[in-house]
């Protein structure tokens, strides 16, 4: 680098790099000249006993004690105004013209001792030289400063030597030379060592800005990341928007009778479709890994299910090409905590990859532990019997949008992310995608993640009878509002649609639903906004209703419920993940309260605590009645009707929803109409005791 140009004392030229110097050094600056100051001072001071003991009480002795005693004033207010940054030029000149004061008294001290004992006392004045040198070594003022009154000061010396007459004398000389040897010596190691000091300074200046500018360069590029992030989210979302209705549209279609003309052109469309839904996947995929935005899961599976799913998947594409796809798995491997669903979507990725350009042979997909059962580490494994890959083609494989072609592999389907996206996915997971291969010889990807054991295995629930919901769907666009209501009227359940948050509200206070669908992105209230004004319902019941988002973009970290939805559906909208969502709606309204308290408290208020025990006990033997009710023949409607009536009227807002339903299941009914008894008789006991 190039260095700015100094003066002859190696300071800068430039005033601004100068003073920006001092503002960086003062602190340490201040700090030693505070030391050098108050220890000459204190000595300066101390060596008034010597006056004592060499020239008594007299004008000498008040003439030198005067000048030490204003030394001691200078070092004080060079020390006092050291600590002020803007008055850093005061402390330096107290510190000068304490030099000068220092060399005058010297000066008098040595012409009264030699008055006194002659000439031959000249030579004690290398006491002076010994000054100069820590001057020069310790005193932080500038360096013309201090030659200045340290060349004055010698200068003096050897002007009362001649004007003594002993400019001959051995000590004279010796003197002349002391007094050359500690300038030209001082002057030499300030001067380099003001040099060191500004090269430092300017290395950690340019140090400095060479990290302020990668900092602007990594802002940029976050900004622009980030920018680019929403242009594919923005963009994803119109896409998925129109791509959501075009599918949902088709799939409607599927179970109407048409021509086979007609059949094989929708099905061109449902392929077409389904493709680009891919294709939007994968690349959203890829820009939430290289955002830092993927969020895992951790909860138990077991790895050898994982490989069993993977080989159902890909085994109907290897049978058609003839191919064999086995799996490998060592015996006894745990069921272990992680994100099953991101370790399922590399192996698949790997799989297909290996059945696509495997011509003959097998896949074989491997599982296997490393070290003791207990540390958890598990090793998947996917090869195959293929060409295996080049030197070249290793060197890009794992690029995003690197397809293999040519080498007689047909074009394959596919934008070639899915390497670059398994990659990033393991990488997120703590694990790193080997590859081994050789031309000729296959290929085996591999990957190891440490993943601690499960606390029990998870036990699949048994089938359960398929409730009838109703669904409200929330959206702006008609289109997607058809198909939803459509593809949950497939599934057996019931459906109404709403074209805005306002008009969603309004029906929510006329009817009840068992569940919401809402576009994540409308004008005016969003799906994130008619979840809170949802939340704030006076009425608990309404509050309390599942909401599920469906999203057509990358809509980054949501909280959780309650405050965030209770579920995300991506566009385009497919019936396995509507049944999906709608099968976890009566798990979620085990969250709704049992008892509205905030009822119960101003009936018991305005009833009084005995009229309250009394109502409460009431409500228990007709409650009771009309369970009996609902297993006689043809009494089941009044029953339920006679249920939910006692429920509104007492508060019990989760048996109030459910005996509104068209046909709840008699065992979980029961137990829920014996456990909102309970919590409604715990009221009437906090009241005091009829006839206490």
């Amino acid at each position: 680098m190039d260095f700015e140009p100094r003066s002859w004392t190696g300071e800068f030229r430039d005033p601004a790099l100068e003073e920006g110097l001092r503002e960086d050094a003062w602190p340490r600056a201040a700090w030693q000249l505070r030391m050098v100051v108050a220890v000459e001072g204190l000595l300066y001071l101390g060596a008034g006993a010597l006056d004592w003991h060499w020239f008594g009480p007299g004008p000498r002795l008040a003439l030198l004690g005067g000048l030490r005693a204003l030394v001691g004033g200078l070092c004080l207010a060079a020390y006092l105004h050291s600590f002020r940054w803007t008055d850093w030029r005061k402390a330096e000149w107290f510190a000068w013209t304490t030099g000068l004061v220092v060399a005058l008294t010297e000066l008098l001290e040595y012409h009264f001792l030699t008055a006194a004992s002659g000439a031959s006392r000249l030579q004690e004045a290398p006491f002076l030289v010994v000054i100069h040198l820590v001057s020069y070594a310790a005193m932080p003022i500038r360096l013309n400063l201090l030659l200045g009154v340290n060349l004055a000061g010698s200068a003096a010396f050897l002007a009362f030597g001649l004007w003594e007459g002993v400019s001959g004398s051995p000590g004279f000389l010796a003197l002349l030379l002391y007094f050359s040897l500690a300038n030209g010596a001082g002057f030499a190691f300030r001067r380099a060592w003001n040099l060191a000091l500004r090269r430092e300074f300017e290395l950690r200046g340019s140090l400095q800005r060479e990290v302020r500018d990668r900092e602007r360069a990594e802002q940029a590029a976050r900004r622009a990341g980030e920018a680019k992030h929403r242009f594919a989210a923005a963009v994803s979302h119109e896409v998925r928007t129109t791509l959501n209705a075009v599918l949902g549209g088709a799939r409607l279609l599927e179970g109407a009778r048409l021509p086979p003309d007609q059949q094989r052109a929708l099905a061109v469309v449902q392929e077409g479709g389904q493709q680009l839904a891919r294709l939007l996947d994968d690349v959203l995929e890829l820009a939430r890994l290289e955002s830092g935005r993927m969020d895992l899961r951790r909860e138990p599976f077991e790895p050898a299910g994982i490989l069993e799913a993977v080989r159902t998947v890909a085994w109907p594409l290897a049978e058609a090409k003839g191919l064999k796809l086995r799996v490998e798995t060592e015996p006894g491997i745990p069921a272990l905590e992680g994100d099953p669903i991101r370790i399922r979507q590399v192996l698949l990725h790997l799989t297909c990859n290996a059945v696509k350009y495997t011509p003959r042979g097998e896949v074989i997909l491997g599982l296997a532990l490393e070290g003791p059962a207990g540390a958890g580490r598990c090793r998947f494994e996917v090869r195959d019997t293929g060409p295996g890959f080049s030197a070249e083609e290793l060197g890009r494989l794992f690029e995003p949008f690197q397809r293999r072609e040519g080498g007689g592999f047909p074009i394959q389907e596919g934008a070639g992310l899915g390497l670059a996206i398994s990659r990033e996915l393991v990488a997120a997971m703590g694990g790193v995608l080997e590859l081994h291969s050789e031309p000729g010889h296959g290929s085996a990807f591999a990957f190891t993640l440490a993943l601690p054991l499960a606390q029990g295995r998870a036990e699949a629930d048994p089938e359960t009878p398929v409730e009838r919901l109703t669904l409200l769907v929330v959206d702006d666009l008609e289109a997607n509002r058809v198909v939803a209501e459509g593809l949950a009227r497939s599934l057996g359940h019931q459906a109404k649609g709403a074209s805005s948050a306002a008009e969603a509200l309004a029906l929510l206070k006329t009817e009840p639903f068992d569940a919401i669908l809402a576009d994540l992105q409308m004008p005016g209230m969003d799906g994130l906004g008619l979840l809170r004004a949802l939340r704030a319902l006076p009425d608990s019941r309404a509050a309390s209703t599942p909401l599920f988002l469906s999203t057509a973009g990358d809509q980054g970290p949501l909280p959780e419920p309650p405050e965030g939805p209770d579920g995300l559906l991506p566009k385009p909208l497919t019936p396995a993940r509507l049944a999906q969502a709608l099968d976890r709606v009566r798990d979620l309204r085990e969250r709704e309260p049992i008892l509205d308290r905030a009822r119960t408290a101003a009936l018991r208020r305005d009833l009084g605590p005995r009229a309250w025990a009394l109502a409460v006990g009431s409500c228990r033997t007709s409650a009771l009645a009309s369970l009996e009710d609902l297993e006689r023949p043809g009494e089941r409607a009044r029953a339920l009707h006679k249920l939910a009536g006692l429920a509104a009227s007492y508060g019990l807002t989760r048996l109030h929803r459910e005996a509104q339903g068209d046909s709840p299941r008699t065992t979980e009914f029961r137990g829920l109409v014996l456990r909102s008894l309970e919590a409604l008789e715990e009221t009437a006991e906090q009241a005091p005791v009829p006839g206490a």
